[in-house]
């Protein structure tokens, strides 16, 4: 199925929209390249895990994405947005997906110890003014040994030949990191980085900034934006195995150490 179709199960959609999902996936290019990049990563490291975190999970995308495939792990998907939260709800609900649950809470000042063996950001932390309290909340919330896997803007891209600071987009607090600041990021609230990565080569760059003109990342010209959506997806398919010296985006993999058993 392609990713995001869970979707198609949200209330009040017109009958087309629910068609079109199904088909297609969820239409967000941005969303749709992470997923791309990330699933595999994610899946590959899930032998063995019992509980997910989904810090930042919005209306839960990734959080429903994964327990359909993965019905043995519990995934719980956390967002400050109430409105978000209860449509994770419903569409859990809806699909009867008791492994997925959604709740209400701020990565600031969560209160949550070792209770997940994998927390995912995904594109979530480049909001977050506090991003270091945030990134302590994470840390405290896996278990020992668990696995953070992170992604975020990079502060600079390269397109068309030039490397240039990454779009500022509403709702950011920062256009993104260097891999250098990501690094120092996490080790300073106690990860051990295991690696980062430039992700998002010329093909996926360019079908975001075709995405970005049309929608302006608030959902506009939808109906243009259903038309083109399909060659955009193929457009970014292109470049999926692409590692890009300067990648619109940067792929973290941080553990929380195993601590001495007394």
């Amino acid at each position: 199925m392609p990713f995001g179709s869970e979707m198609a199960a949200a209330p009040g959609l017109h009958r087309l929209e629910r068609l079109y999902i199904r088909v297609f996936g969820w239409p967000a290019a941005g969303l749709r390249v992470r997923a791309q990049r990330l699933l595999p990563v994610i899946e590959t490291h899930l032998e063995g895990v019992r509980d997910v975190l989904d810090a930042g999970c919005g209306q839960g995308v990734f959080t429903l994405a994964l327990a359909r495939r993965f019905p043995q792990v519990c995934f719980e998907g956390i967002d400050l947005d109430p409105e978000q939260v209860t449509k994770g709800q419903r569409l859990a609900k809806i699909l009867g997906m008791n492994n997925a649950r959604f709740s209400v809470g701020d990565l600031v000042s969560l209160d949550r110890e070792a209770e997940f063996d994998m927390a995912i950001n995904i594109d979530s932390i480049e909001h977050i003014s506090e991003d270091d309290m945030a990134t302590a909340s994470m840390f405290r919330a896996l278990r020992p040994g668990g696995l953070l896997i992170l992604h975020t803007p990079s502060l600079y891209r390269r397109f068309l030949g030039r490397v240039k600071p990454n779009l500022e987009i509403r709702g950011h607090v920062r256009p993104g990191y260097t891999s250098e600041e990501l690094r120092d990021l996490l080790t300073r609230n106690g990860f051990a980085v295991e690696r980062i990565l430039q992700v998002y080569g010329f093909c996926e760059t360019l079908a975001q900034s075709i995405s970005y003109a049309i929608t302006g990342a608030e959902m506009r010209n939808k109906e243009l934006y259903g038309l083109v959506f399909p060659f955009l997806r193929g457009l970014a398919w292109l470049g999926k195995k692409a590692a890009p010296r300067h990648g619109n985006g940067l792929l973290a993999l941080a553990r929380r150490p195993m601590e001495e058993i007394v």
